[in-house]
């Protein structure tokens, strides 16, 4: 049995802004026996409740299952409309398998000439709110698709994103560049499905920037009949309030460095009562930006428990270890007695035992938080790069502490290993290289180009000449998802032979066994992946798996996962192996 699995549109797992422009489509091939390979595959796409296919490929010999284009579409693809998608395989042998039904949704028809707003004095920090009411109709998502100006000064993201007092995301990222030259905004589909529950749902963003001030939002119901409709959005700016929050984050110094301004989030917990609400005013685009939808998996806000709490010798000092680096802040709930105030150091490492929050790289980790009497939860919004947190001063011990970590789902706990992958006991071996570099394409979307050459057999029997292989393939991963196999090439009499272009190696293992290592450049005998990625971001890994059948029925795996390369402060940097030999280091 053959299935195709794992169903992307433009390599997101949750596809809610896909341009009417460009599509490509990406499933994993899923095979019961081994070494089936894909021969033909076959793409349909539908609206929901329409019988009449906006698109029909029929079958097409093709044995990619990635980046895959449809050349002519019934229906080309139209705004804030749902659509459903499906893909059919043969593999090699005969076999046949269709996929469920995956469903993507189209880019904002209001992004494409959004109307904004922001607070009338221009303040740098301000609340933005408004409210919605809950559809009737059975809905399929209730999106919140959102962008902010500029990104650029701070370095950080200039909204925060709340729904019912629940907070739903954040953004945007750093500006792109057209082919001109002119800046491009990008903009989240942000879910926010299970928030909407009240009838009467309030919306609010938080936001800072010091350039550009504006923030867009439309809330946009899709139902389940493939229909849109708009709730919210900010061209109808008199269905908005705005306040400016410069009192609640009190004048500060920046957390950054002589490259960027960031500022110390100086909360006073008691301005948030006296705040005071006004009419939100139009705001604009800079000149010549545009807006486009994110194109990768969107930047999310995750609770991380610390590792380690508790008092330090001297009074009033307590200390938080979270056991790994975080970028992001922290959250605080504490019972104060009476009106206090606070300092809150974050470091990446400590000093005499006392956190460093004056780093190394010139950022200085220092804020002062005044508490109110009674009840108070605090929240940061900015990015810190931080293992541990020093709170001094502390009125009483914290209800609770917890990490807020920026990062993309997918990206938790993510390791560069090496490592070797063995399905029969009885083997051992190796891989001959891995080389990886990298193309910077614009501030958030690279490709890597790739070329992995592994062992093709192994003799486990202890004999000079061990079983031959039958058949190999390498796997393609992506941050842990499949994206593409590939068959290899036999090695047999062939590869074995003396032609200039095949290398033999044999090694007696201690248990007395024979391991072969064969290389070979036989372009009939290929035993190496090679070609490219796109969109790839900041800390995403990408891993091969070559897997080898031999004469016996037995098969070995081998995995080859290294963390291609790091983007810092708009440059690309090395794989994190350390290893100058298997990446380069490339300029912005």
């Amino acid at each position: 049995m053959v299935k195709p699995e794992n169903l992307r549109v433009n390599l997101l797992a949750d596809p809610t802004a896909v341009p009417c422009c460009c599509q490509t489509f990406s499933w994993a091939f899923s095979s019961d026996q081994p070494l089936v390979a894909q021969k033909e595959y076959r793409l349909q796409v539908r609206k929901p409740m329409e019988q009449a296919l906006a698109a029909d490929t029929g079958f097409v010999e093709d044995s990619r299952s990635s980046g895959i284009e449809i050349a002519s579409w019934a229906h080309p693809p139209e705004p804030d409309s749902v659509y459903l998608w499906r893909v059919a395989v043969r593999g090699d042998q005969g076999q046949e398998g269709v996929s469920e039904e995956a469903a993507f949704l189209t880019e904002s028809a209001f992004m494409h000439a959004p109307a904004g707003i922001w607070h009338g004095g221009k303040p740098d920090f301000c609340i933005l709110r408004a409210s919605f009411r809950r559809p009737r109709r059975k809905v399929y998502k209730i999106l919140a698709n959102v962008t902010a100006c500029s990104p650029e000064p701070a370095r950080q993201y200039v909204y925060s994103l709340y729904v019912g007092g629940v907070f739903a995301g954040l953004g945007p990222s750093r500006y792109g560049k057209d082919a001109q030259g002119n800046n491009i905004v990008y903009y989240n589909g942000i879910d926010i499905t299970p928030l909407v529950c009240a009838e009467e749902n309030a919306v609010a963003a938080l936001n800072y920037t010091s350039a550009e001030k504006s923030f867009f939002c439309e809330i946009r119901a899709y139902y389940e009949d493939g229909s849109s409709e708009s709730l919210l959005s900010t061209a109808d700016a008199d269905r908005w309030e705005a306040a400016d929050v410069a009192a609640v984050f009190r004048p500060s110094g920046s957390i950054g460095t002589g490259y960027y301004f960031a500022p110390a989030e100086n909360f006073d917990a008691e301005a948030l009562g006296r705040l005071c609400w006004e009419p939100a005013v139009p705001a604009f685009l800079p000149p010549g930006a545009s807006v486009r939808p994110y194109p990768a998996e969107p930047i999310n806000r995750y609770i991380i428990s610390p590792r380690k709490t508790g008092d330090l010798k001297e009074e009033g000092v307590f200390f938080v270890d979270f056991g790994k680096e975080l970028v992001g802040g922290i959250g605080l709930e504490i019972d104060a007695p009476e009106a206090a105030e606070i300092i809150v150091r974050f470091g990446e490492e400590l000093e005499n035992g006392r956190v460093r929050y004056r780093m190394r790289t010139g950022n200085c980790y220092e804020e002062t938080w005044r508490l109110k009497s009674g009840r108070n939860r605090l929240e940061n919004t900015g990015m810190k790069t931080f293992r541990y947190v020093e709170l001094l001063n502390l009125p009483a011990s914290p209800a609770r502490i917890w990490g807020t970590a920026i990062r993309q789902e997918k990206l938790q706990d993510q390791s560069a290993v090496w490592g070797l992958k063995l399905l029969h006991p009885q083997m051992e071996g190796g891989f001959e290289s891995f080389e990886v570099a990298s193309a910077d394409k614009s501030s958030i979307d690279y490709t890597a180009y790739a070329k992995v050459s592994l062992m093709t057999s192994y003799d486990a029997g202890g004999a000079s000449n061990g079983p031959e292989m039958t058949g190999a393939s390498i796997s393609l991963y992506l941050n842990g998802d499949e994206v593409e196999t590939r068959q290899l090439g036999q090695s047999g009499e062939q590869t074995e032979s003396e032609q200039q272009e095949t290398s033999v190696q044999k090694e007696v293992q201690p248990d007395g066994s024979v391991l072969k290592v064969y290389s070979s450049n036989n372009t009939e005998y290929p035993n190496t992946w090679q070609g490219t990625l796109g969109g790839l971001k900041e800390g995403d890994v990408v891993s091969f798996v070559m897997r080898v059948q031999d004469e016996n029925g037995f098969t070995y795996e081998q995995e080859v996962s290294r963390t291609t390369f790091t983007v810092k402060d708009g440059w690309i940097r090395s794989s994190d192996s350390g290893d100058a030999a298997d990446s380069q280091i490339l300029v912005k």
